[in-house]
């Protein structure tokens, strides 16, 4: 089964105290140099010049939106109606009088297994938020270095055209 690709919304970004970068880091150098090492970690085997960390960047930026949608999946889930949803379809499966006693059996150890994971993650909410929001501000401080090195990039590439044009004159 293929999930459906979804957007991430603004709100899967939204981090309450965030600055323009993590506090912790010494520098926006130090800052790079840390993301350098967690892509090598979440993106084993991207090629590009080391001397160029874009492509490194952006990279990492698209693990950690991916990472954001899980957990805002799993965050906004109504685990309880799909608990619920789940017990009432497959009870009225093993109540039936023609189930074998071995299948029956086997259904209701799966069922509770199944349904004893889906409680843990849902009292597990408040870390599952706490991941989130851990993520969202390293994902805001990745795409703060894109838009400082686009930006760079523009203004170098935009000094060479007038140097350019002024060596024409």
């Amino acid at each position: 089964m293929k999930m459906k690709k979804i957007a991430v919304p603004e709100s899967a970004l939204v981090v309450e105290g965030f600055t323009e970068y993590r506090p912790g880091f010494e520098s926006k150098e130090a800052m790079v140099a840390y993301y350098m090492q967690m892509n090598e970690f979440v993106n084993y085997g991207l090629q590009a010049p080391l001397a160029q960390e874009l492509p490194y960047m952006v990279g990492l930026l698209r693990k950690l939106k991916l990472f954001l949608l899980l957990l805002l999946r799993l965050d906004e889930h109504k685990w309880g109606k799909g608990i619920t949803n789940l017990q009432t379809a497959c009870t009225a499966y093993v109540t039936k009088e023609d189930i074998d006693i071995n299948d029956r059996t086997e259904v209701s150890r799966s069922l509770s297994e199944l349904i004893e994971f889906l409680i843990s993650v849902a009292e597990d909410k408040s870390a599952i938020r706490q991941l989130h929001g851990i993520l969202a501000a390293h994902y805001k401080n990745v795409m703060s270095i894109i838009e400082e090195r686009v930006a760079a990039i523009t203004a170098e590439e935009a000094q060479k055209k007038q140097a350019e044009k002024q060596t024409e004159v």
